[in-house]
């Protein structure tokens, strides 16, 4: 039925790995290593008996996710909160309503000069004037310091936190393969230790279960209200990157 103890899983080499915690490192034999610094490896297979279950995921999978297909809806509210539809009549996802979600770096710990201004984040706001244009349902993965996911740029961190309120959802998540957790900040949500590709892998399952967030009038300044209407949805994002 499905109802599996562990989730999905990679068996490789006499592993067997959480899907969630393994990345490809290298094309060789031993090539697969755990991501996030917290178990991964859960068994091993190919030895002198049959496979053998060590440990036992915590994390919620397959027939408990809150975005699984089953759970997504029909149609969700995409930017401008138009209507995007996410299935068929016959119940099959649309190719058209995945999501566009940019992974964003910041390689530095300072930021590279005194009094930075907007033209140095040229590529952010393309990138956002590319999703108004063309994609009803996106967001952004910034990979920042590890592992708090922080960027060295306050401009930087502003224009992420406009794409916000024009209903772009941002995740932050620490560099390369970290091992600590990145927390909530105001309105980004925290990726916990999942890397920025599986990061971002959960943010386009959010976008189609729950929908972008409303936008505001100024989405350099938001209202009280227009703030509490985006954190209600954004808390709901949070519940799943907490617990999946």
């Amino acid at each position: 039925s499905g109802r599996n103890r562990v989730g999905v899983v990679l068996v490789q080499d006499q592993r067997i790995f959480s899907a969630r915690d393994v990345q490809k490192a290298d094309a060789r034999p031993g090539g697969f290593t755990v991501t996030g610094g917290h178990g991964g490896i859960i068994g091993a297979v190919g030895h002198e008996g049959p496979p053998t279950l060590t440990y036992i995921p915590a994390r919620r999978h397959t027939y408990l996710s809150e975005v699984n297909f089953t759970r997504l809806p029909t149609a969700v509210p995409g930017l401008a909160q138009k209507a995007v539809r996410v299935k068929n009549d016959a119940g099959e996802l649309l190719g058209s309503a995945i999501p566009k979600v940019a992974i964003v770096k910041d390689a530095n710990y300072a930021a590279e000069r005194m009094g930075e201004g907007s033209e140095d984040d040229a590529d952010l706001l393309a990138l956002i004037r590319r999703n108004l244009e063309r994609y009803p349902l996106c967001g952004f993965v910034l990979e920042g310091h590890a592992p708090y996911g922080t960027t060295s740029s306050a401009t930087r961190k502003r224009v992420l936190k406009s794409a916000v309120y024009r209903g772009m959802p941002v995740v932050l998540v620490g560099r390369g393969n970290n091992e600590g957790f990145t927390g909530p900040q105001g309105t980004f949500i925290g990726g916990r230790n999942l890397t920025s590709t599986k990061a971002r892998l959960l943010l386009m399952a959010c976008l189609m279960r729950f929908g972008a967030p409303p936008p505001a009038a100024d989405p350099e300044r938001p209202t009280e209200s227009e703030t509490k209407a985006v954190d209600a949805v954004l808390a709901e994002y949070q519940k799943v990157f907490d617990s999946h």
